[in-house]
């Protein structure tokens, strides 16, 4: 079989099957908490893929941790594209540091909102610390987003003005993420949630055409209709969000020398370094992602695991303010973010997958699958198990990284059994009896790890 990126026929053969068709079943009778046993990671994707795309509804994977979130995106995506499943990432800072959150951070953190506001088709993953810290709420990014058409009025003083408002970089030449350029008649930007910068050719006040450039090479690309540009930080200074700033830090009374520095930093037009952990109080939201979130089906992965991981994101700015709060007149952490509690009431009100705690088996829809055992190198070994599959009627899989690995194998594999060859590989192969399906990963032949990006 030619190699293929494509891992649909997977998903439509595990599709069929009927434990996948139970939680389907089940879901649709309205049950809001369902235990899973005998699902191992690779597979639990492709059973998430299934209910995005059966039920039309979001849904939200909690990850224990940064290394696992970041492997349930990478599987989601080889199965259902980035298009639709979105990284939800948490700050790379701790809300005493005064400092920002990288600016790769932030965008993916604005595109999963805005994502999920303009209500496409999503699946969110996320470690569940990023649950704790603020968003910048719906009201705001709605307002704060620019919507530019070919033929439309807009002066350009106007669109610069509210581009530095909502946190965009103003540069020579556009090379990056939230940045832009002015020259003449010219806007180049280059918004949060698009592959390509746009090109902005203003007649006057109109807009007389919108393209994508190369970002390395300047050269025209497509042409566009229109362009949405969301804003590049969280903590847009456009009207009416900056004099509600201003109203908010002088009616926290509680707080009024913790905040003396903040109101300077808004009312001086100093640096707005690190505002980012005052989102709640000046937003008077802090719900985060759940504010985007309309009946998500959320997949939990141990809670024991989870909840751990929680405590300790939070267990560490509560020790600072401890040894440091009254000295350094800081806000008390519990007023910056949310904790483990906070998280365990709003899980309650969303309908839940997660696998079954040690002792509820029996509860549980079983899946009977288990992981793909790594081999070491031992290729005799591998083809004995080869072998026994295709007697017993197993479609077997063989996923590779490159093209290279790929040619390779098949020549290595030439003599065996049919092995269905593709390309992009998850990060466990498994065994699904009930599938009649194996699904094996170059890079477990040969005990190496996957190839992992942080971002994007």
């Amino acid at each position: 079989m030619d190699p293929t990126h494509s891992l649909d026929a997977l998903a439509q053969q595990t599709a069929q099957t009927p434990s996948f068709k139970t939680v389907v079943a089940r879901l649709h009778s309205g049950e809001r908490d369902i235990l899973l046993g005998g699902l191992p990671h690779s597979l639990a994707a492709f059973l998430l893929v299934h209910l995005q795309r059966t039920l039309d509804r979001t849904v939200l994977i909690v990850a224990a941790d940064e290394e696992r979130a970041e492997q349930w995106r990478d599987d989601l995506q080889a199965i259902a594209g980035g298009q639709v499943v979105r990284y939800f990432p948490a700050w790379d800072t701790d809300v005493y540091d005064k400092r920002s959150p990288d600016i790769e951070i932030t965008g993916l953190r604005i595109e999963a909102a805005m994502h999920l506001q303009q209500q496409r088709p999503s699946i969110v993953v996320a470690p569940a610390k990023a649950l704790l810290t603020p968003l910048i709420p719906p009201d705001a990014m709605e307002l704060a987003t620019l919507h530019l058409k070919k033929g439309d009025e807009q002066p350009p003083d106007d669109v610069v003005s509210h581009l530095v408002d909502c946190g965009f970089e103003r540069v020579a030449t556009v090379d990056g993420l939230g940045q832009f350029s002015m020259r003449g008649g010219i806007l180049d930007i280059y918004p949060f949630g698009s592959e390509h910068p746009f090109r902005i050719e203003f007649f006057g006040d109109e807009i007389d055409s919108i393209r994508q450039f190369d970002v390395s090479t300047q050269r025209s690309r497509e042409h566009c209709n229109q362009a949405h540009i969301p804003p590049a930080r969280e903590v847009v200074l456009c009207s009416p969000f900056y004099e509600d700033y201003v109203q908010r830090i002088a009616a926290a009374k509680d707080y009024e020398q913790a905040l003396e520095t903040l109101r300077d930093q808004f009312e001086l037009g100093g640096s707005l370094e690190g505002v980012e952990s005052y989102m709640g109080l000046l937003y008077e939201r802090d719900n985060g992602l759940f504010e985007y979130l309309d009946n998500p089906l959320v997949f939990c992965e141990e809670e024991e695991d989870l909840y751990a991981e929680v405590e300790r994101a939070v267990a560490r700015p509560q020790k600072e303010y401890e040894r440091h709060g009254e000295r350094d007149a800081l806000v008390p952490t519990d007023a910056l973010i949310r904790d483990g509690q906070w998280l365990r009431e709003r899980m309650v009100d969303c309908t839940r997958l997660q696998p079954a705690p040690v002792g509820r088996g029996d509860e549980a829809v079983q899946f009977n699958a288990h992981e793909a055992r790594s081999y070491e190198g031992e290729i005799a070994l591998l083809q004995k198990e080869v072998e026994r599959f295709s007697d017993e009627e197993y479609a077997i899989h063989m996923r590779c990284e490159t093209q290279g690995q790929n040619s390779r194998l098949r020549e290595i594999f030439a003599e065996w059994p049919e092995i269905n060859f593709g390309l992009g590989t998850l990060h466990k192969g498994f065994i699904f009896p009930e599938a009649r399906l194996v699904l094996l990963n170059d890079h477990e032949l040969f005990s190496r790890q996957k190839r992992r990006y942080r971002y994007r």
